[in-house]
C-alpha cells in the first residue's frame, strides 16, 4: 500500500501502434498479467501464456504464497459452452469476469503489479463497467498497481476506465466518432487526433495536464 499506481487507457486502430507502446512500458515489469485475447504477448515470447482459468488460477495462487518474478498471460478462450441436457440450451460462460476476480485478489496481496487488458471492447460496452472489472479500474491505484486498458474504438468501452484514468494515450484512429470521443477526453482539438498517422500518437498525463506528442519507435 505503499506505491501509487496508475490506469492508462490506450486507444488506437490496427497498427496504430498501441501495443507496441505499452509492451515498451511494460518490458521491465516483473509482476505482470495480460489478458492476452489475441495472443500478441504470447507468440512473441514476452510472457508465459496459460490457457485455462484454473491453470491461471493455480499460478496466481501460487504466486501469492510465494511472490517472484512473473510475467504470465491468459491467452485461452474468452467464453466457456456449458453442455446441457434437452430441452435446456447450452450455457455460454463469458471468462473475462473470472480473470478480473483472480486479477484483483492477486492485486491486492501486494504493491508493484501491473495487469494489461487486451482488446477491452471485447469484454466491456458502453457505460459503467463490469463490476469485476471497475473494481480494478477504480481501486488498483491504491494498492500500486498499473493497469492499461486497450481499446480500438474507444467510443465502444465502458466510461469508468475513462473517468478513472491517470493517462490517456491514443494513436491512429479511423472512425470519426472514435476521433471526437477520445480528442475530448485528451482536451484536444480534434484535427489534432485526424492528424495522427501511423505509430504517431498523443499521451495526455491527467495528473500534471501535459500533453506529449510522440512517435512509436521500434528497437
Amino acid at each position: 500500500m505503499n506505491q501509487d499506481g496508475r490506469v492508462i487507457l490506450v486507444a488506437g486502430f490496427t497498427g496504430s501502434g498501441k501495443s507496441a507502446w505499452v509492451i515498451q512500458r511494460c518490458h521491465r515489469a516483473t509482476r505482470l498479467l495480460v489478458w492476452d485475447s489475441d495472443q500478441e504477448w504470447s507468440k512473441r515470447g514476452l510472457l508465459e501464456p496459460v490457457y485455462t482459468i484454473d491453470e491461471l488460477k493455480q499460478r496466481l495462487v501460487e504466486d501469492i504464497r510465494r511472490p517472484g518474478r512473473l510475467r504470465l498471460g491468459y491467452a485461452g478462450p474468452i467464453k466457456l459452452t456449458l453442455a446441457a441436457r434437452p430441452p435446456a440450451a447450452a450455457k455460454v460462460v463469458p471468462l473475462f469476469p473470472v480473470f478480473c476476480r483472480l486479477a484483483w485478489t492477486w492485486i491486492r496481496s501486494a504493491p508493484g503489479k501491473t495487469v494489461v487488458v487486451e482488446e477491452l471492447a471485447d469484454v466491456t460496452t458502453t457505460g459503467k463497467a463490469p463490476d469485476e472489472w471497475g473494481q480494478i479500474v477504480r481501486k488498483s491505484r491504491k494498492h500500486g498497481a498499473d493497469v492499461y486498458g486497450l481499446a480500438q474504438r474507444p467510443a465502444e468501452i465502458d466510461k469508468t476506465i475513462v473517468s478513472n484514468a491517470a493517462e490517456i494515450h491514443t494513436g491512429f484512429l479511423a472512425f470519426p466518432d472514435d476521433r471526437i470521443y477520445i480528442a475530448k477526453c485528451l482536451g484536444v482539438d480534434v484535427r489534432d487526433v485526424e492528424a495522427l498517422k501511423p505509430l504517431d500518437f498523443l499521451h495526455r498525463n491527467l495528473r500534471t495536464q501535459q500533453l506529449t506528442r510522440g512517435r512509436v519507435q521500434f528497437r
